[in-house]
């Protein structure tokens, strides 16, 4: 949830420490090097990168999703094709995902943050509620959730369907990987049938 499976950020983890210290020490630490990264992060993906965090940041405060006229309302993300662009974008790149709602006649489409990163920083970073991941851990279930950011954040960061859905789009890439390097180096035996039919009429000609 908090790396969200990134190779550079899996690389900074000190093995010396336990994952919770880890935590403490590249994001809750001012001085960590991954307690700016958000900004960082979308700032070198997109150009004029507001209306993308904008975007981010209205969908990490519902855990099932904005329609794009919910979008719309917020007056720094606006519309029109700017909108329909940083979606675009923003799903391309993974950090989205949309679906239909099939409750709504019309417009059902259904845009969900799904970066855990993301989700991380605005859920437990962001807010500088918490001193640390450790003395969040320590605290009690009923007073972890009764925070107003865990309350608006968390069910978005810890949703069952959105991990299940991740796990199948892994899963049908390395199906469709497998079948493209069978494919390749498989080569086609149809192309040899009609040579070894000649040899064989050879063969029965000699005979």
């Amino acid at each position: 949830m908090v790396f969200g499976g990134i190779p550079y950020y899996l690389n900074l983890i000190d093995r010396k420490y336990s994952l919770a210290q880890n935590i403490d020490q590249l994001c809750f630490d001012k001085t960590g090097q991954l307690h700016y990264e958000f900004d960082r992060l979308y700032a070198s993906l997109f150009k004029h990168s507001e209306r993308h965090i904008a975007i981010v940041r209205a969908l990490s405060e519902r855990s099932g999703g904005l329609t794009r006229a919910e979008l719309e309302r917020r007056e720094a993300i606006g519309g029109g094709q700017p909108l329909t662009k940083a979606l675009r974008e923003l799903e391309q790149c993974g950090f989205l995902r949309k679906h239909r709602d099939f409750t709504k006649a019309k417009n059902g489409e259904v845009y969900q943050l799904v970066d855990p990163f993301s989700l991380f920083h605005l859920c437990f970073i962001e807010p500088n509620e918490f001193d640390s991941w450790i003395s969040f851990q320590g605290m009690a279930a009923p007073y972890r959730m009764a925070r107003p950011c865990v309350r608006a954040r968390m069910p978005a960061a810890c949703r069952s369907d959105e991990a299940c859905a991740r796990h199948l789009r892994h899963a049908d890439e390395r199906v469709r990987l497998a079948k493209h390097k069978k494919q390749s180096s498989c080569p086609d035996r149809s192309a040899h049938r009609p040579a070894r039919r000649r040899d064989q009429r050879v063969r029965d000609e000699v005979r």
